[in-house]
């Protein structure tokens, strides 16, 4: 579906109306919560580049974490064959089910203005309802916490045998992005493309050049991350205080199996555990690991004695292979140099 298809919907939809979203939500006594991430899309301009970017993945399964109030559940029930929307918000899950499953009833809050929010729900109702006659999209409302109820949908999706991979899209608080991402990458492997909206300052941490981090290395050994564009406080409501990015994350395949994966991240944190300190020093405290064979270390593998520290010789050879100065830092190293120095330590 093209732009112009959807323009008219996206031209009647009440919640891109500040003035509408502001007393529909007030006159149902609903509050914002900033651990929830709860700022909604209103700018059309946004709304539009969203459908464009996103529609490039037509009739494919989608998973949207946090619904809210459907503003960018309605753009994606255009584009996908299948969507899943997690919403843990009791009240935002009613509303999404209003629009998407046609049902009239508020869970669990007593409407103060019917009128005003069933004006615009049936005339958009209708107007949906009509769309998914046509176009056959299943749409599914989850009432779950995505990070905790994940593993458990994906088991069962597999069980079904109904689909290949998914798409993911979120506009994702900050405090819970690591969680989210952590719980994606075991995923990873069924997942086409992911596409988020964080805080300005949490892309720049996964995605950074400099000062780099632990999660700057996680991120880059599972994906190619891609900026798309930066979003102002304005393009929401309510308005957070910083800038957004809405980036994407397109899955690697893992270099490790899974033990020396574990393994490996367990050094890349050991690596940045004093950051201030060069790099040699922070190696310098750990447990020297051999290998029986090349290909794997196994935990019976392991020396675990204070006696098998490493030595400053080992690391050293080691820094020296990756063609690291002895007084690099952690956050000066790239993903390829840290696992340039794991082969070798290990």
């Amino acid at each position: 579906m093209e732009r112009e298809e959807i323009r008219e919907i996206i031209e009647s939809y009440p919640f891109y109306k500040v003035f509408f979203l502001k007393e529909f939500l007030t006159n149902n006594n609903v509050w914002f919560r900033k651990s929830k991430g709860q700022n909604f899309l209103i700018d059309k301009n946004y709304v539009y580049k969203f459908f464009d970017e996103i529609s490039k993945y037509q009739n494919e399964d989608i998973i949207e974490i946090g619904g809210g109030s459907g503003n960018l559940s309605i753009l994606l029930s255009f584009i996908a064959k299948n969507l899943f929307i997690f919403e843990i918000d009791s009240f935002f899950a009613s509303i999404l089910r209003i629009i998407f499953d046609g049902k009239d009833t508020w869970i669990g809050r007593e409407k103060k203005d019917p009128d005003l929010a069933n004006d615009y729900m049936l005339s958009l109702k209708e107007k949906f309802n009509d769309f998914r006659i046509e176009n056959k999209c299943k749409i599914e409302i989850l009432q779950q916490d995505f990070i905790s109820f994940f593993d458990f949908f994906i088991e069962n999706q597999i069980e079904k045998s109904n689909f290949e991979k998914f798409v993911i899209v979120g506009n994702i608080p900050y405090n819970i992005s690591t969680q989210i991402l952590t719980k994606i990458s075991k995923n990873k492997d069924i997942t086409t493309i992911i596409y988020l909206t964080t805080q300005k300052e949490y892309f720049v941490r996964i995605s950074g050049k400099e000062n780099r981090s632990f999660l700057t290395i996680f991120a880059d050994y599972h994906f190619i991350i891609d900026k798309i564009f930066d979003l102002p406080p304005s393009a929401f409501y309510p308005k957070p205080e910083v800038e957004s990015t809405f980036f994407s994350l397109k899955p690697k395949r893992s270099i490790f199996d899974d033990y020396n994966e574990k393994l490996f991240f367990k050094f890349v944190s050991k690596a940045f555990s004093s950051k201030r300190k060069m790099l040699i020093n922070n190696f310098s405290k750990m447990n020297k690991m051999s290998r029986t064979n090349e290909s794997r270390i196994t935990e019976s593998n392991l020396i675990g004695s204070e006696d098998e520290i490493f030595s400053y010789e080992n690391v050293r050879n080691a820094l020296n292979a990756a063609n690291i100065s002895l007084f690099a830092r952690a956050e000066e190293l790239g993903l390829e140099q840290f696992i340039t120095i794991f082969r070798k330590l290990f």
